[in-house]
């Protein structure tokens, strides 16, 4: 979802989750269908952060849908909601940058 924070600022907002597996951590955004894994949930979340980040810098700079949402099949929210640690949303500054 896109927004504009107090100062103006233009922001996207993510549904997101971070999953527990085995010995590692997985983090999900469930708008995207982009996702990180580390050994620690702080690592794993911020993987994913910079994920999003590329992802979406490729999919609008080409001019594609960047919407592409986990498929209800796969989510985990109701194929393995035993394995969530936590739900988040993650926030993502936009950079507009012009070409002549």
């Amino acid at each position: 979802m896109l927004y504009f924070d107090e100062v103006g600022k233009p922001r996207m907002k993510f549904d997101c989750v971070l999953i527990h597996e085995g010995k590692s951590y997985s983090a999900l955004c469930l708008d995207l269908d982009v996702a990180s894994q580390d050994a620690s949930p702080a690592k794993a979340k911020r993987a994913l952060k910079e994920a999003v980040e590329l992802y979406l810098d490729g999919a609008i700079e080409s001019g594609r849908s960047y919407l592409r949402p986990t498929p209800k099949a796969e989510d985990p929210r109701t194929r393995r909601p035993e394995t969530i640690v936590e739900t988040f949303t993650l926030g993502v500054d936009l950079r507009i940058r012009v070409h002549a």
